[in-house]
């Protein structure tokens, strides 16, 4: 059994059945994971967050061959599970290397071809957009309602005033 807070959680009407409310989630994992370049499952894969949806897009993207796979989450709990299913890494937001991050610093070597993100958060956002590599991709699964969501990668076209 899993305890959450009453405010994170929504009931669902009695006229949908289980299969029906979990496919749905599942369905829309499937289809943010089939966007992605298929080749770039070749090289290490970022996923930020570890929830239900992002633990479902770590273990497509382990089927679908992706064979490095770094986890980040703020629950010690969701980073044990992301193990389990595949990850090598697993790494709470503070603690993301810094080889992982495409800074103007790292002459923008660092970062991920693909990064993946599933936590609905502005700050896990703005991490992602930091990690993906230049010329990358950033694959958003969370829903960002009622913040900016968007981002900015840190290695743009133009190098950032001094």
């Amino acid at each position: 059994y899993v305890a959450f807070k009453a405010a994170n959680t929504v009931k669902i009407p009695d006229a949908i059945s289980d299969e029906d409310a979990t496919v749905e989630p599942l369905a829309c994992v499937v289809s943010a994971i089939n966007k992605l370049p298929k080749e770039a499952f070749l090289k290490p894969v970022a996923v930020i967050g570890c929830g239900y949806m992002g633990l479902a897009a770590l273990s497509l993207l382990k089927l679908r061959g992706a064979d490095t796979i770094i986890a980040v989450d703020t629950s010690e709990q969701a980073r044990q599970n992301a193990r389990k299913l595949g990850a090598v890494e697993a790494y709470h937001p503070s603690e993301v290397p810094a080889r992982y991050l495409a800074t103007w610093d790292s002459g923008c070597e660092g970062g991920f071809h693909v990064v993946s993100e599933w936590t609905g958060n502005q700050q896990a956002l703005d991490l992602a957009g930091r990690m993906v590599a230049v010329g990358g991709t950033l694959g958003v699964g969370g829903y960002h309602a009622g913040g900016r969501g968007r981002w900015t990668c840190s290695c743009g076209t133009t190098r950032p005033s001094p």
